[in-house]
């Protein structure tokens, strides 16, 4: 009774062939395309909005000393997504936060 169980939880049933038992397609590991935390966007170039200056940072923290500053509306080249807050940014090169940048 048990064999019986398995069987039917591993076959599935195909409307379009009169209801025939039909083998699922088994896929492998290995072929299957790998998702990695490294894999952010990066280098691209977003657009400074909000009206003022961006304050440009020497670390990815709120309160850490601001080395630069970038206009309103000018380009800068996204290098990384450090986290959910912030980019790091070239030409100047430090950070700002996400949500003063458009993509």
């Amino acid at each position: 009774m048990a064999r019986r169980s398995y069987d039917r939880m591993y076959k599935m049933y195909d409307s379009n062939e009169n209801n025939q038992i039909k083998e699922p397609v088994k896929v492998e590991e290995d072929s299957l395309p790998e998702v990695k935390e490294a894999e952010k966007k990066t280098n691209y170039t977003g657009k400074v909005i909000g009206g003022l200056n961006l304050n440009v940072r020497k670390e990815p923290k709120a309160n850490a000393e601001v080395i630069d500053t970038v206009s309103d509306g000018a380009s800068v080249v996204i290098t990384e997504e450090v986290n959910d807050e912030w980019y790091h940014i070239t030409s100047p090169n430090g950070y700002v936060m996400k949500r003063f940048v458009e993509i």
